[in-house]
């Protein structure tokens, strides 16, 4: 049902079911309410006709509904009722309207169709119509987005079915955006802001806001509503200052969004705080404020660029918690160049925003990264010499040489060994104050870098110290202490012996233990004195360090000597006439005799000497003078000294038999 141009009101209907019976024509009722009884206003005698039009219609409500006529005084059943849709509109406020309040009656009873909201200025006619919603209820509110005009309203159905018009003069006095801002960045230096677009249909520009402390928000600058963005925040100083920014719209009637709606948001300001000496890199940050959920985390980022490079662009160096605004680094390495920067990632890890970027050139102590007490061990001078490996690149300004004098004593410095300036990158001392013969000395390497703290203390060296203990049974046992540190361990224990202080070493052995037992009865009766050495040698070292001469390292220990006491046997007698020959002389059989300091002397019970030599080699054939001496007891007397020149007196008898 729509209503004409003239105020008469057309109804249209579909054809009817075909019910077998003749048609006689179409009856058009019509009331003034749905209570009230309906009258006949006409007949339509011609089937095929699909509308009518009232052309004189009741004041006030019409409501309509049809039967068919057929043979035999056949009526059919009502149909529906219907009735105009009429359309009332209220400007709201009632001056200086812009929003349009339109309120409607359904078609028909029942009815819940989709209502189209049509609208155009008054006075352009039917081109001037533009759909601007559509609804399921029977009211709607139309904010306008025009700057003072006559508008005209229409509800349709599916394109027709036209309520009556209405309309008003409206103004579009409000601009309800709320606009959201993206995030406030810094690029290269240059702070940048990107928000979403609003929601607004007629927006012309937007107004970027800067707060001012002490007077407020400020407008800063005035883009067109085709911005690009980011776009880049005028007068923006993020490397030395915080600021908060908002970002408001204007319409076409220059209504202008609030602003109190709209979230702040601020730069990230980094700053160092770079300490040399102790190498520690200080970064502190603000927190990033606007987003509705708040921040996620920090992402603590580098662009880190060797001497030489290339550049290691965005290396993750930490991630830290929202409330979690600081961060220290000791990992700097002396002329390497390092750019930090910290990205805030929103809770949804869609939105970030960065910082400004925080470039040093690394004036760090460069820590050592390798001391390496390379070799402890004993000259022939009884010095101890020590070879250490050192870092070319760390910043050290000496060496501390330390020594303690057994384990668990405290160690005391011998000295300050400065670094060398050229390689080869090592350090050789000689201990002359050491007494390697009666301590097993503990050795280290401290070193103290340019900012005169200590850096890093080298691994502990010992000297070999070297005991040995004669026995009895002509052997003796060597023990010494266990070689420390060869990076690659001790791969075995050389052992080497001289006969007499001032023989030559020779190799008489190996072993992988502290313990070594050597026989000596092979080398004799003649020698009472037995040199020894143990030389440590390293297994395969990881790094492969060598010695001076490109041999593997080794350690030497002391030379100790083990003095055997003089062992004598004296014959308590003797027979000339023996069948076995070294039995018809009589004479003391002795082992490590010196030299030239032999006598022996032989006498008769009543006080006669009979016998003297000092040839240790020469016995007494029991005469005198040529002649057979008398059988029966004599007193010998043995004086002599031992190879360690300690005299030796000894008397007994001794018995002469035939």
């Amino acid at each position: 049902m729509s209503k004409e141009p003239t105020g008469g009101l057309t109804i249209n209907w579909g054809y009817p079911l075909d019910t077998g019976m003749n048609f006689d024509a179409y009856v058009v009722f019509r009331g003034g309410s749905p209570t009230v009884p309906f009258i006949a206003i006409d007949t339509i005698w011609n089937y095929s006709a699909q509308s009518y039009t009232d052309v004189a219609p009741l004041n006030g409500a019409n409501y309509y509904y049809m039967r068919s006529l057929g043979g035999c005084g056949y009526t059919s059943v009502t149909s529906d009722t219907i009735r105009l849709m009429e359309l009332s509109v209220t400007p709201i406020p009632p001056t200086n309207s812009s929003v349009a309040q339109l309120d409607w009656n359904a078609p028909y009873s029942g009815a819940t169709p989709t209502y189209e909201i049509w609208r155009r200025p008054q006075g352009t006619g039917a081109t001037g119509w533009a759909q601007v919603a559509t609804t399921t209820n029977k009211t709607y509110n139309d904010t306008v987005n025009i700057c003072g005009q006559d508008l005209e309203y229409q509800i349709r159905i599916n394109g027709a079915c036209n309520s009556t018009l209405d309309g008003g003069f409206f103004s579009d006095q409000n601009n309800t955006d709320v606009l959201k801002i993206d995030s406030v960045t810094v690029n290269g230096g240059t702070a940048l802001i990107s928000w979403t677009p609003g929601t607004n249909g007629d927006i012309v520009n937007y107004d970027i806001l800067e707060w001012v402390p002490g007077t407020g928000w400020n407008s800063i600058a005035t883009v067109p509503n085709t911005v690009s963005m980011p776009y880049p925040l005028p007068g923006a100083t993020p490397g030395s200052s915080v600021k908060s920014y908002k970002v408001m719209s204007t319409d076409s009637c220059g209504n202008q969004s609030s602003d109190l709606l709209v979230s702040a948001h601020n730069n990230i300001l980094l700053t160092e705080n770079m300490d040399p000496c102790e190498g520690i890199m200080r970064l502190r940050w603000n927190q990033y404020r606007g987003w509705a959920g708040g921040v996620k985390e920090y992402r603590v980022l580098a662009d880190v660029t060797p001497p030489g490079g290339p550049t290691q662009v965005g290396v993750l160096l930490a991630t830290k918690a929202p409330g979690d605004t600081a961060f220290n680094t000791r990992d700097l390495i002396g002329g390497w160049s390092y750019c930090y920067y910290i990205k805030a990632v929103d809770t949804a890890g869609a939105r970030f925003s960065s910082s400004n970027e925080v470039c040093i050139n690394s004036l760090a102590v460069q820590r050592s990264r390798l001391l390496y007490m390379a070799k402890t061990s004993v000259r022939s001078d009884n010095a101890v010499e020590l070879v250490a490996f050192i870092d070319r690149d760390a910043d050290i300004i000496h060496f501390d040489l330390q020594r303690a004098d057994r384990d668990g004593a405290p160690f005391t410095s011998l000295g300050l060994i400065p670094k060398p300036v050229t390689g080869p990158w090592e350090i050789r001392f000689k201990d002359f104050s050491a007494d390697p013969n009666n301590h097993r000395y503990l050795y280290r390497f401290v070193a103290t870098d340019s900012c005169g703290g200590i850096d890093t203390a080298s691994n502990i060296g010992t000297n070999i110290l070297l005991e040995v203990e004669p026995v009895d049974n002509l052997t003796n046992i060597l023990t010494w202490n266990p070689y420390r540190d060869f990076m690659g361990g001790v791969l075995k224990y050389d052992i080497y012996r001289s006969v007499g202080e001032n023989g030559s070493m020779v190799f008489v052995g190996t072993t992988t233990d502290t313990i070594y037992t050597d026989n000596i009865r092979p080398l004799g009766d003649n020698v009472g004195i037995f040199c020894y050495k143990v030389v440590a040698t390293e297994g395969p070292s990881p790094l492969m360090f060598t010695d001076y001469d490109g041999s593997v390292f080794t350690s030497t220990s002391n030379v100790v000597c083990a003095e055997h006491n003089p062992r004598v046997f004296i014959p308590n007698s003797f027979n000339p006439n023996s069948d076995v020959l070294e039995n018809r002389t009589w004479r003391p059989k002795q082992v490590y005799v010196e030299s030239g300091t032999y006598s022996l002397e032989i006498f008769d019970r009543w006080g006669n000497k009979v016998f003297t030599t000092s040839d240790e080699m020469k016995g007494w054939d029991g005469t005198i003078d040529g002649t057979k001496a008398a059988e029966g007891s004599y007193i010998y007397q043995l004086n002599y000294r031992s190879k360690q020149g300690e005299p030796v007196d000894l008397r007994g008898t001794l018995l002469l038999i035939y």
